[in-house]
């Protein structure tokens, strides 16, 4: 066999480097993502399936009643029978309650509220120290999530990739540099986790 020489495994280097940055995954920078898709323009949380709702209807106890949204999107109301719930805010959840109510009783007061918001979820991929979901409860940001995660492991090339679905249903990729996230710039610091999101360390 003939013996290597530095020619040689320089020449191998870099034909794994090349093959490298061929495999890096393709996508955007991170400050062009979407968002929306679960909170609105002022911050309220938009109900997913699997989310737990709790109503309350003033002057009738019997209407009161835990539930959740089912995988088509409703939820079953006492008198008032099935509404379309996801995507929507508990306000709009409450108008839609009461103009469902108000041909049973007179101007009908509703409470709403959420319990376990089981849909918020993100996925964490990659070199981070615990793959798999991780469950938000609040408005999470990219930095926040990584930190649920675990945090990046010492195999981490320090790029990050957001897997997101835009609202026509279309996977879209971004990309972040981590040391970027730490910089403390405004647009990266503010970058709230979707429901749904694939965060990947490579």
């Amino acid at each position: 066999m003939k013996p290597f020489t530095i020619h040689s495994i320089l020449a191998l280097g870099a034909a794994c480097l090349t093959f490298a940055c061929q495999t890096t995954i393709p996508a955007r920078p991170l400050t062009r993502a979407n968002a929306g898709l679960t909170f609105d323009n002022q911050g309220d949380y938009k109900i997913g399936r699997g989310d737990e709702l709790m109503l309350k209807v003033h002057g009738d106890e019997s209407l009161t009643s835990t539930m959740v949204v089912q995988e088509n999107g409703q939820i079953t109301i006492p008198l008032g029978g099935q509404i379309t719930v996801a995507g929507t805010t508990i306000k709009e959840i409450k108008q839609k309650i009461e103009s469902q109510l108000s041909s049973y009783m007179v101007k009908p007061r509703v409470m709403v509220s959420v319990g376990q918001k089981k849909s918020y979820k993100a996925y964490f991929a990659g070199e981070v120290l615990r793959v798999g979901p991780v469950q938000l409860e609040e408005k999470t940001t990219l930095l926040k999530g990584l930190a649920l995660a675990g945090g990046l492991t010492p195999y981490a090339s320090e790029r990050i990739i957001i897997i997101r679905k835009d609202p026509t249903g279309k996977t879209e990729r971004y990309f972040v540099l981590y040391q970027d996230l730490l910089k403390g710039n405004d647009s990266l610091d503010s970058f709230i986790l979707e429901r749904g999101d694939t965060v990947l360390a490579e």
